[in-house]
């Protein structure tokens, strides 16, 4: 995995010079290579993501912790995307469009917990009542 990030910073470091480079010229061609740039990366680290996933779904099989990894792990892959679109938003100077997707991504990622959310009120609830009595 470490060569799978290695390689994403020279991706990266490369489009920044060549974004740099050529916005100058022609800012279409520098968003273009931006945005490549961000899906080749993506593309590269996938690899990683796999294994992650394998890992999780293996936890995710695991009775006591099944109603819990699979929203958690939800909710993390949520937040790349919305992170990723935001920023490329960002790169093409749409900011208010990026603080939207962040929006959207932080609403989105509470209605995955809620569920969990209602259940840890309830068991408090019933934890105290038996304190109580």
């Amino acid at each position: 995995m470490n060569e799978s990030v290695m390689k994403a910073v020279y991706i990266a470091f490369a489009a920044l010079l060549a974004g740099l480079l050529l916005k100058r010229m022609r800012e279409e061609l520098s968003i273009g290579v931006r945005i490549g740039a961000t899906v080749l990366i993506f593309a590269i680290v996938i690899g990683g993501i796999r294994e992650i996933l394998e890992a999780v779904s293996t936890l995710i099989s695991t009775e006591s912790l099944r109603g819990y990894a699979e929203p958690m792990v939800r909710a993390v892959g949520l937040a790349f995307l919305c992170k990723i679109c935001a920023d490329i938003c960002r790169d093409c100077g749409e900011n208010g469009l990026a603080n939207g997707v962040e929006n959207a991504g932080k609403i989105g990622i509470l209605l995955l917990c809620l569920p969990m959310v209602r259940e840890l009120l309830e068991t408090a609830s019933e934890l105290w009542r038996i304190g109580d009595g």
